[in-house]
């Protein structure tokens, strides 16, 4: 985990356009004090992924963008980044597409998953990645998705990222804030325990009326919102017992 993953975590969290926070709010979500840099320098708060600039990628990495630094009243505002429109690729061809057969360290190979077909409208299949936690596969597919921790294949909760790896690795590392991490982390570890199989479906990719979603489009967080909360009704509707609150 980051050091400054917990920004990242609250920025994605927050819904408004435009969040302000002031030097001690931000000091209180990263847990520690902001470096010296950080209250006489606007350059520390410049919005660049390049070099050691590890804490602009928090919010870079989220969609947000430094907009406002007033070191006088130690004040930052983080605005949510312009997006360009999405434009919707043709749609998927008829025949299937191919999947990489990704292994986890241990040797054991990740399964192509079962095909999907909500209604008619959501198509798409999802890739299993065994997993002996709180160690995590390091194989999983980098960028956007849906993601879906099964214990014994059946699924339990279902959840977006904008950056797979780095969000399943909060798992295994949860800060004390991190309620939703806490709790999915104890009941892995102790379903293990009991023998239980844990493992991670991964969504990447998908059809949904005929209109073909990938990596560009779950870039959107709207666009991974919708189909989270899609997948967790109809997973509800097939009687799957899930732990989203």
């Amino acid at each position: 985990m980051g050091k400054y993953d917990r920004l990242c975590d609250y920025l994605s969290n927050r819904t408004e356009h435009k969040v302000t926070l002031d030097f001690s709010q931000l000091e209180r979500v990263l847990g520690f004090e902001l470096p010296a840099s950080a209250s006489h320098h606007r350059a520390w708060w410049a919005n660049e992924k390049a070099g050691n600039h590890s804490h602009a990628r928090s919010w870079l990495d989220c969609g947000r963008r430094v907009t406002e630094i007033d070191l006088g009243v130690r004040r930052v505002v983080f605005e949510r980044a312009v997006t360009e429109p999405v434009h919707s690729p043709p749609p998927l061809r008829a025949e299937e597409p191919e999947y990489v057969q990704a292994r986890q360290t241990s040797g054991s190979a990740v399964t192509k998953g079962t095909p999907v077909d909500w209604h008619a409208h959501l198509q798409a299949r999802w890739p299993e990645f065994p997993c002996a936690f709180p160690e995590v596969p390091r194989d999983l597919p980098p960028g956007p998705g849906i993601y879906c921790w099964c214990i014994d294949g059946a699924p339990i909760y279902v959840g977006e990222a904008e950056e797979l790896r780095r969000r399943i690795q909060h798992y295994r590392t949860p800060g004390p804030s991190q309620t939703t991490n806490l709790r999915l982390k104890e009941l892995l570890e102790r379903r293990q325990s009991e023998g239980c199989r844990v493992s991670l479906r991964i969504l990447t990719e998908m059809t949904l009326d005929s209109v073909r979603l990938d990596s560009r489009s779950l870039s959107v967080k709207p666009v991974r919102r919708f189909i989270e909360a899609w997948v967790v009704v109809q997973l509800l509707l097939e009687g799957c017992d899930l732990v989203n609150r």
